[in-house]
């Protein structure tokens, strides 16, 4: 199979199984050898197969927050998705994820909107529609070489997915 995206199967039968509420408040989250973000606080209900996690949060003062809504319908395998930040440092997230120095500065906002159907991986993403928005303040990049002979905006977008293509590490 030659696929992007696997055909793995979702959880939904998992959903309808219990129902729930529950109110998670985590002081910080670190993820591989990045530096620790946090705090993170979950609020969500699952009822009769449908899941609602509202709200979420991640971040501080100091360094811009997260804030996320999702739903899941178990029934009619719908999922949704809306997040949005403001005030995200750029270059103290790439830090944080283990890329310091790359760039300074570049206060960051950005907002999503997705939702889909699907019973799989793959079903799900190849129905996902929404909106995004992402605006990046003035910044400063530091040592980072582009191929101009392949074309800028090419460059440019290889050098991003080479920051973000693992960001675990």
């Amino acid at each position: 199979d030659a696929r992007v995206f696997a055909d793995l199967p979702l959880p939904l039968d998992a959903l309808r199984a219990i129902d729930a509420e529950f109110d998670l408040r985590i002081d910080r989250v670190k993820f591989a050898n990045a530096s620790p973000l946090g705090p993170l606080w979950v609020q969500a209900q699952l009822v009769d197969g449908r899941l609602k996690a509202e709200p979420m949060q991640l971040g501080s003062p100091e360094s811009g927050f997260l804030r996320a809504s999702a739903s899941v319908d178990a029934a009619q395998a719908a999922w949704a998705l809306r997040a949005q930040a403001q005030g995200l440092d750029l270059g103290l997230m790439l830090a944080r994820l283990g890329h310091s120095g790359v760039v300074s500065g570049g206060q960051t906002a950005f907002a999503v909107q997705v939702r889909g159907r699907g019973k799989t991986l793959h079903a799900l993403l190849g129905t996902l529609e929404g909106q995004a928005r992402l605006e990046i303040g003035p910044l400063r990049v530091h040592n980072m070489a582009i191929a101009l002979n392949r074309g800028l905006i090419a460059g440019i977008v290889d050098s991003i997915s080479l920051i973000i293509d693992d960001p675990l590490g």
